[in-house]
């Protein structure tokens, strides 16, 4: 076997042919140059340095700066191998990762991706790091084989961010306390002028009520006994003509002077006018007493259709003709009700807010109008009642007056918002007549209106419970 023989020159003389090892040893001092660079690079690279094969599915290379900022050991990443995605990733964020690397199959070499997710430490604890990959290369295929990133932790920024969303949603959350603070207040605030209204015009009309009652029972009491004593008067003057058919010439000149004829026939019609006068009076001081019902603090069962035959006597004037509208006509379809557990006096407020501002809005749209009485159309306002499949009682209140826009019936029912001109409402009564049938009783109220088709009330009272205050 031949041996090689050095030569002065560097080569090597093996079997007689010289080889050159001088660019040799020359290439791998450069590869060994070239390597420790990389190195270097790479551990004084800011955040983790890494390679991780896609098809693989395991990290081949990472800097230092990996195992000092989760507390890993060099031998503890390379052996989790191709389950280090499972075991490091956080649950919620594997799906994104499993996307992100998809990504890779349809971009072009030099384009980057960027995503942000939370990786398990050592100690136990999630750091949030964000990564910025591309193509390091490629397989036989032409697909994405290596992509190498580098990994900035984020933690800290992630917190601020964290912090902040809670610090936002606490002062959300305060601003939301506050505003329920203040819808309270105006709650609370509604309440208390609702009541002394009520009180008000409840004492109010009692005390009138009382006041013409004593009269009035007098008056209609006497009635009577003047229709008696009048007919037993006629009669006796009628006797007397029987009797004396030829009186003297005074009491002729008296009985053509008075027209005792017609004094008989009208004084009939006079007492006749006043007993149905004083029927009416009493008529009248009964409907004030059932509205302002002060004797009634508790819930108790109520004819629904008396407190609105109520309401429409009081508002009795207001529905007839003046010089700019005809008539107001009150359509009724009462149904069968049951008497109802309620508060009488506050439903019959409802009511009179409803109607009051349903003539309102009929008057407002004569006003409009500004045209002759026989040519407009007449003022209408329906009322209808019955009882539910949901076992409560029905109401509906509808007026065809000018209607309210679309945009303001949600705000119709919000305290001191009012639809009318300054200074001709206060924006408080659709608020009560709310609080009333849906806090005081439970129930629900709905209005449904356009501009020209009018407004209805719908309100549903529960018939089978009773709500105490």
């Amino acid at each position: 076997m031949s041996r090689p023989e050095a030569k002065e020159n560097g080569d090597i003389l093996w079997d007689g042919i010289a080889v050159d090892v001088t660019d040799r040893k020359q290439a791998e001092l450069a590869l060994q140059e070239s390597q420790q660079f990389i190195q270097k690079v790479a551990s004084a690279t800011p955040g983790i340095l890494y390679l991780y094969d896609l098809e693989e599915q395991r990290n081949i290379y990472t800097n230092t700066s990996m195992f000092a900022l989760l507390g890993y050991t060099s031998d503890e990443i390379t052996a989790m191998d191709s389950s280090l995605i499972p075991q490091l990733i956080h649950p919620e964020d594997l799906h994104k990762i499993m996307k992100h690397f998809a990504s890779f199959g349809g971009i072009e070499d030099g384009e980057t991706r960027e995503i942000e997710y939370r990786i398990r430490a050592a100690n136990g604890q999630f750091l949030w790091l964000q990564s910025r990959d591309t193509i390091f290369s490629r397989n036989s295929d032409g697909q994405a084989k290596v992509i190498i990133g580098v990994s900035q932790d984020i933690t800290t920024r992630k917190q601020a961010e964290e912090a902040l969303r809670q610090s936002e949603a606490r002062e959300r959350e305060k601003a939301r306390d506050l505003e329920s603070a203040i819808l309270e207040l105006r709650s609370t605030q509604t309440q208390l002028i609702q009541t002394e209204k009520m009180s008000s015009l409840g004492q109010l009309v009692a005390g009138i009520a009382h006041e013409i009652n004593n009269p009035v029972n007098f008056i209609y009491a006497n009635i009577d006994y003047l229709n008696q004593y009048t007919k037993q008067l006629l009669d006796l003057v009628s006797l007397y003509e029987h009797e004396y058919p030829e009186p003297n010439s005074k009491i002729v000149a008296r009985i053509q002077e008075i027209d005792l004829d017609f004094m008989a026939e009208d004084l009939r019609k006079v007492v006749g006018s006043m007993q149905v006068g004083t029927e009416r009076i009493r008529q009248i001081v009964l409907s004030l007493r059932n509205f302002s019902r002060l004797d009634e603090s508790a819930m108790k069962p109520v004819n629904i259709h008396v407190g609105i035959e109520s309401t429409l006597l009081i508002l009795q004037h207001r529905l007839k003709s003046r010089d700019s509208r005809p008539e107001i006509e009150v359509i009724k379809e009462f149904g069968k009700l049951p008497l109802v557990e309620c508060y009488a006096s506050q439903l019959n407020q409802v009511f009179m807010n409803i109607i009051a501002n349903g003539i309102d809005a009929i008057e407002e749209r004569y006003h409009q109008l500004s045209v002759p009485q026989s040519e407009t159309k007449s003022g209408r306002i329906a009322i209808s009642t019955g009882v539910t499949p949901q076992n409560t009682v029905r109401v509906e209140i509808s007026d065809n007056g000018t209607g309210i826009p679309e945009g303001i019936v949600e705000r119709i029912f919000n305290p001191f918002f009012t639809t009318k001109a300054v200074g001709k409402g206060t924006g408080l009564g659709m608020s009560i007549a709310h609080s009333i049938v849906v806090e005081k009783h439970k129930g629900k109220i709905e209005c449904i209106s356009s501009i020209g088709c009018g407004t209805t009330f719908k309100i549903e009272i529960p018939i089978d419970k009773v709500y105490k205050q």
